[in-house]
């Protein structure tokens, strides 16, 4: 995979060096050479992809963790993941400390909670999942030996999800749930509970003082009857309060807790396997719009900023026809492709779109899907139901986006205006006038063809790619046809 980057002026190249999704970018030497935190890095990458032009690069002045995998060990996944993660540790940790990095850049492996159980149901009775207790020993003392940090994700959410009798003020952080007794030390929130039958995981298997970071928690804001706004403000600013009192918990008192709040948006495409909620973890919308006040400790008011300067499409949106009818033997599978191809998940009972009439579900899937192929015109033509209409159709509740303008990086570089303000295209790709074939490296790293990018021969082809490239940027679709005709 290589990505296309904008740094100042200057453009690099980002890509994996390995199956582990080790990432490192090239650029221009010069800048390195001005700019002392650009640390030259890797030159396998550089082997691999031929970048002779380019020095790899680590920028490194704000990274202190190399996370590798997330939650690798989770049940669901059956193992497919215990015989590589920790070889992966070991290389990233390798790479860092020939990059002279060691001391500065910690690697790491977030691990989901289910790595860890008690015997006991309380968190005195902690210890590593059987099933994979030798390796998850391997890992801690690996991590331990190289000074680096236990990374964990604790949700309490998931807990209230999975099981209708989880006891709901536990979850939070307010002191009003019944305490767990465990020997004498009372817990009053799920988060204590479950932190400290880690840390006695690791007591009991003499790692008693390896530091945890919590690599993820929050609440998400819809997609199930408890995944709200009012709860996850309630429990973010909680958990902030909680962490920044500096208590600690019962088995690590006045000891901070480091952490990061997940997420900072909403991701309208991420899978939702393990429930609809998964869309919805953002602080903000995908928009940059705050759901909720929230006090990080920078003010004194808790307001959240919203994004600035946010460029929307037209005001217009998809909805179902007045004259079209509910028993339209269209309605059913039209629905089904908007929402496979979009994002319903805030359909449903007890989400925040879960009052909509028949009408105005089918309506909200018809937007959803026009607004996420950037309101192009055939994606409102679903037969003869569907129809543009320039009056927003939200209720209080719920909210009817209108997606915001697409971004096409580096693609704006090449463009102009005619004095009739026609588009003209300049510079664009490679425009190789020669059949014969070259190894040359030359064009927009936004779309440059794949021969290029593996240093193999090319010839006129990589245009047909470039301008397939740019046609689906703009809406058009990506290579419509199975063949090219070379003209």
């Amino acid at each position: 995979m290589l990505l296309g980057l904008m740094i100042g002026n200057y453009q690099f190249l980002c890509g994996e060096i390995s199956r582990f999704h080790v990432v490192v970018c090239c650029g221009p030497s010069r800048l390195i050479a001005d700019d002392p935190n650009m640390i030259i890095y890797c030159k396998r990458f550089q082997l691999e992809f031929g970048l002779t032009k380019f020095k790899p690069f680590w920028y490194w002045e704000d990274l202190r963790y190399v996370a590798v995998g997330n939650e690798p060990f989770l049940q669901t996944y059956n193992g497919s993941f215990l015989r590589t993660t920790f070889p992966a540790l070991q290389n990233v940790q390798s790479a860092l400390i020939k990059a002279g990095l060691g001391n500065l850049i910690k690697v790491t492996v977030p691990l989901n909670a289910d790595v860890y159980e008690s015997s006991s149901g309380l968190p005195s009775g902690g210890d590593f999942r059987a099933d994979i207790h030798d390796l998850m020993l391997t890992i801690v003392k690996f991590l331990n030996d190289a000074g680096a940090p236990f990374t964990v994700n604790i949700y309490p959410f998931i807990s209230l999800y999975i099981d209708s009798n989880f006891p709901v003020e536990y979850a939070f952080f307010d002191g009003n749930a019944n305490p767990v007794n465990d020997g004498g030390t009372s817990y009053y929130n799920m988060f204590d509970a479950n932190y400290d039958t880690l840390v006695n995981a690791l007591q009991k298997n003499g790692f008693g003082n390896l530091p945890i970071i919590v690599g993820e928690i929050g609440w998400p804001t819809d997609g199930d009857r408890n995944a709200n706004v009012e709860y996850a403000r309630r429990f973010n600013q909680g958990f902030m309060s909680h962490i920044a009192s500096g208590k600690g918990t019962p088995m690590r008192p006045n000891a901070g807790i480091n952490a990061y709040l997940f997420s900072l948006i909403d991701e309208d495409a991420k899978s939702i396997d393990p429930g609809n909620f998964e869309r919805h973890w953002g602080i903000f919308t995908f928009d940059g719009i705050p759901k909720y006040s929230l006090n990080l400790g920078t003010t004194n008011t808790g307001a959240l900023i919203p994004a600035r300067s946010v460029h929307y499409l037209e005001r217009k949106w998809c909805v179902m026809k007045p004259s079209a009818k509910l028993d339209d033997p269209q309605v059913a599978p039209s629905v089904s492709y908007a929402c496979g191809l979009a994002d319903c998940t805030s359909l449903g009972y007890g989400t925040s779109c879960g009052n909509l009439d028949a009408r105005e579900n089918i309506s909200y899937a018809f937007n959803s899907y026009f607004q996420i192929q950037n309101q192009l015109g055939d994606a409102c033509k679903f037969p003869n139901l569907s129809t543009i209409t320039r009056t927003d159709p939200s209720t209080p509740t719920c909210r009817f986006a209108i997606m915001i303008e697409p971004y096409y990086g580096g693609a704006g570089q090449t463009f102009g205006y005619g004095k009739k303000g026609r588009l003209r295209i300049a510079d664009f790709g490679w425009s190789l006038q020669s059949w014969s074939n070259r190894h040359t490296m030359c064009g927009t790293l936004d779309y440059l063809a794949l021969e290029m990018v593996e240093n193999k021969a090319h010839d006129y082809a990589v245009d047909n790619w470039t301008w397939g490239f740019f046609a689906g940027m703009q809406g058009l679709g990506f290579f419509l046809k199975s063949k090219l005709v070379k003209k």
